[in-house]
């Protein structure tokens, strides 16, 4: 059967390396979604503003 006395130590703190590294590239990953999160609000915050600047000529009429 399994010999539970075997050492996994090693095995382990590999893994817990390998998960550290994954952690890593997805935080960063996040904190680079976060900032092009911010730069879209602000482009369209930007629009927002100059949709409503428009003179009314400007702004498409409803047709019924």
């Amino acid at each position: 059967m399994y010999d539970a006395g075997t050492d996994q130590a090693p095995q382990l703190r590999a893994f817990l390396d390998v998960l550290a590294a994954h952690r890593q590239a997805l935080e960063q990953q996040r904190e680079d979604i976060e900032i092009t999160l911010a730069e879209i609000a602000q482009h369209e915050a930007r629009c927002r503003k100059l949709l409503r600047g428009r003179a009314p000529a400007d702004r498409p009429r409803n047709r019924l």
